[in-house]
């Protein structure tokens, strides 16, 4: 084989190409099915921390929760893949009510800043993401608190690990 040839030479380009576009495609395949999986996530939490939104009125400036079964919903009781952590806190961000899978599991979730509110946040906690959704209470046009509502990250984290071990086999 001629390494000087003109169709060595070309060859050798087309390959690099090649490679580099499969490379470039699968990068960005990669990028968008994290965000994609990741706004999913998003849509669940601000979903679920609307539903808890509606089931908060106030009384002179306290809390009432008219629905407390909306509390002890199976994803808010029970520690699994299924988990949704909720918290309500106050004005003041001062903790209201947190779920029973949040009591049973004892982590520390630090307390948002405002300008986290209406947005997802990302946290590390014991080396696993856990995914948190801040959504401000309003009544009578005034700012009254924060449901904030979370989920480790198990499913999306999952997914994506299952794309890089298959990249990896396929080589």
């Amino acid at each position: 084989m001629n390494y000087k040839s003109l169709k060595f030479r070309l060859n050798l380009w087309y390959l690099l190409v090649f490679v580099l576009a499969v490379l470039i495609s699968e990068i960005g395949i990669y990028i968008y099915l994290d965000r994609s999986l990741h706004k999913e996530l998003d849509i669940l939490l601000m979903k679920e921390a609307e539903e808890l939104t509606g089931k908060i009125k106030f009384d002179g400036g306290s809390f009432i929760f008219v629905d407390s079964t909306e509390f002890y919903e199976a994803e808010h009781f029970h520690l699994n893949e299924a988990s949704v952590f909720f918290r309500v806190l106050d004005e003041n961000l001062n903790v209201v009510a947190v779920s029973e899978n949040l009591k049973k599991w004892n982590f520390q979730i630090p307390k948002p800043s405002k300008e986290k509110l209406g947005r997802a946040d990302e946290i590390t906690i014991n080396g696993e993401r856990l995914r948190i959704f801040y959504h401000p209470i309003y009544s009578e046009g005034k700012f009254r608190g924060v449901v904030e509502t979370s989920k480790f990250e198990g499913t999306v984290q999952t997914a994506m690990g299952l794309l890089r071990t298959s990249r990896k086999h396929k080589n």
